[in-house]
Order: C-alpha cells, then structure tokens, then sequence
C-alpha cells in the first residue's frame, strides 16, 4: 500500500560508495515526525534499487518504497530514486515523468534532484550528503542554501569514501558537519521542535 500522504517538507539523503551502511545507520535514529519524508540517491545499478527498500523497512521505523510519476513524496516514507528513470517533483510534491535523462556521469543525479526540492519546497528543503565518490551534489547543495534550505555533511573522517562531502565542504554550501551519530541526533532536536504556527500548551 503506497504511502501517499503528501509531505510538507523533504530533504535529499545523498550517498555513493558506502552509503548504503551509512544511511542505514543515520535513519535507525532518525525519528519521524508528520509532515516529514526523504528522498534517497543512491548512485546504484537499477537491478539492486530494491535492496535498498529492503534496507530501510528493515534498519528504520521509516517506509520506504521507489518513487514513480504519479506518487507523492510521502511524510513518514523514504522515496527511493530509481537510476533508471529520471522523475522531476511538481506541484505538491507530486513525482512526474520526465523526457530527459539525468545531467552528469551519475544516475540518479544529485544535484538534478536539488534543483527539484529546492524549486518545489524551499526554505523547507534539505540534503544530507554522506559518504561516497565524486562531486555530485556540489552545485545542488548551493541551489539548497540559495532557497532557503539546509544541507549537512558527514564528516569526511568517518566516511568509506570521503570524496563527496568533502568535495561539498570545499565547493558547495553547507550549514553542519559531523559524525553520523551527531547527524541523527542533530535530526531529532531540529524537529522535536514543534513547527511554525504551531502553540505548545
């Protein structure tokens, strides 16, 4: 049963080589909250995208399923990109197809799909970049922090594969540097605050 519920704020869970373990362990802290849902890039072959839905049913409290056109990036769910086929986010965070392919030498393209959040949900938009090779995800978090939004980074030190966090603490815009460990716990703070608008009785 698809996890439609459409969220009112998403973040970009990016990763490459190693990430798969990292994200793992980021999402079994990571609380959720209503309102709340990840999108995840994973730069991966289309045949092991299924693992990954696997992976996080089994290690989180999150859900997780692929995202195809017609669904929506669901609070409470993680959307799993495929490397397949390129998606763009619309209106209310509806996935769409798209006629192109994904820009760059990695599929799905990260900095493709922070071009999307960004432009869709803004100041309530946000990426996590975790271990892995490369730089993309460079330009994409300085699309994030122009509109508003946020991006951190697992610190290059506890990564399998430092080159992309570090190529985004060199070349991109970030807010937060840390430990996996310290990321979660960061997550949960931020949104054990109750959100704007809402009074705490």
């Amino acid at each position: 049963m698809k996890l439609n519920i459409p969220a009112s704020e998403v973040w970009l869970l990016a990763a490459s080589t190693g990430g798969l373990q990292a994200v793992a362990q980021f999402l079994s802290q990571a609380r959720k909250r209503p309102g709340f849902g990840f999108v995840y890039a994973q730069h991966i072959e289309v045949e092991h995208q299924e693992q990954l839905v696997k992976l996080v049913k089994r290690h989180s409290p999150w859900g997780a399923e692929i995202g195809y056109a017609g669904d929506y990036l669901a609070e409470g769910c993680v959307t799993i990109i495929s490397p397949g086929e390129r998606v763009s986010v619309g209106e209310g965070g509806c996935l769409k197809s798209s006629d192109q392919n994904w820009s760059g030498r990695y599929r799905p393209s990260i900095d493709d799909l922070c071009g999307e959040l960004a432009s869709s949900y803004r100041q309530d938009s946000g990426m996590i970049v975790f271990t892995g090779m490369g730089d993309d995800g460079v330009m994409g978090s300085k699309i994030i922090k122009a509109n508003g939004g946020s991006v951190w980074v697992q610190a290059p030190d506890t990564c399998t594969a430092p080159a992309l966090p570090e190529a985004v603490r060199v070349s991109g815009k970030y807010d937060y540097c840390a430990d996996i460990e310290s990321l979660g716990n960061k997550f949960n703070e931020r949104l054990g605050k109750p959100p704007l608008g809402v009074l705490v009785q």
